[in-house]
Order: C-alpha cells, then structure tokens, then sequence
C-alpha cells in the first residue's frame, strides 16, 4: 500500500473514533453557551438582512467552504438568495467563523501525530491533508447546530422584515453543492409571516 493511502486509511480510524469523544464535548459546549452562540449568529444574519431589505428572498444557504479548510480560516459563506437561487445576480452574501465548532480541533490532531508511527514522519503537507480531513467531520456534525440556530432564527427573519418568499427555505452543505433543507416555512411561520405584514 503506497504511502498516502495508508495515512489516510490510519487518520480516517482514528479520527473517527476521536470524533466521537469530540462530539460529546462540543454538543457540551453548545448547549452550555447556546444562549451566545444564538445571539452571534442572529446579530451576523441580522446585518446581512440590513443588506437585503425589499429582496425577495426563496432561499438562506449556509455553505462550509472547503477552500477555507485549506487556509485555515475556516469561515462559512451565509446568504440570501431569490428563486433563481445560483443565477441570482444579486445575492447578498457574508463570511462567519463559528469558532465554538473548532475548540477541539488541535487537541485531536496532536493526539493523531501522536497515534500517527509511520517512517518518516509525516510531512506539513501531509498534516494539512489528515487535518481537511478532520475538519469535513465537524462540517457534517455542524448540521445539527445549525438547525436548532436557524429554528430560533425565524423569529427574527418576520421581526426584521425580509421579504420571505412563499417557498423559503434554509439550506445548508458545502459551497456550491447540492444543500440539504434543514428549515423551511410551516404553518405557524406563515400565519406569522401574514400577521406581520398585514398588522
């Protein structure tokens, strides 16, 4: 087995079993500042509404951006889009960094370089390559965050007066792909919805 593939099949093992531990303790975390962490994320959608007033808005895509795991910058891409969602010419867009989601990201790459025995050691780029890795698993355990945000995050669409669409929806995946609907209008936010603009 050539070289690459048997790091990559060694830190897919052990990070997935390191991510478990991990979840525990982020979804700690969250829930013991979750109180915060809504209020950041409201105040950043909040700006981007200020930006989008009188648009009509179909869609909020919520993109990890793979690019950023290379950087280390580690920012999502959060924006509004009307029913021409990709062709939309005039999307109005904004980059956050969840930080909460990566206070344990070094501790489990130290404990990998750790577990890691190959000769030679590995190299920076090989470290980068475990480490985009690693971080793909906290993009698809941040799904869970992000629904609960976004559900708390409905009330403050209608209170800021977005032009919702009838078909809104909230989606979340990488940059460019194909999202998954984690929110979408029900009955009761219609009906508020409704009462906002006719009262």
């Amino acid at each position: 087995m050539e070289r690459r593939q048997k790091i990559l099949n060694l830190s897919h093992d052990f990070l997935t079993k390191k991510f478990e531990e991990t979840k525990l303790k982020l979804d700690k975390h969250f829930s013991e500042n979750k109180e915060e962490i809504i209020n950041e994320f409201n105040l950043f959608i909040n700006n981007l509404i200020e930006k989008s007033k009188n648009k009509p808005v179909t869609y909020l895509q919520i993109c990890y951006l793979r690019s950023s795991s290379i950087t280390e910058s580690l920012e999502f891409k959060i924006s509004f889009h009307n029913e021409k969602f990709y062709l939309d010419t005039q999307e109005t867009y904004s980059y956050w960094q969840p930080s909460f989601l990566f206070i344990y990201l070094n501790e489990g790459m130290e404990e990998f370089k750790k577990h890691c025995l190959v000769t030679p050691k590995l190299t920076i780029f090989e470290l980068k390559e475990v480490k985009q890795m690693y971080i793909n698993f906290h993009y698809s355990h941040m799904a869970n965050y992000m629904k609960e945000l976004c559900e708390n995050l409905k009330e403050n669409l209608i209170s800021q007066n977005l032009n919702i669409t009838e078909n809104f929806q909230i989606l979340y995946g990488g940059h460019m792909e194909n999202g998954v609907i984690i929110s979408s209008q029900d009955e009761n936010f219609k009906e508020k919805a409704i009462e906002k603009v006719e009262g």
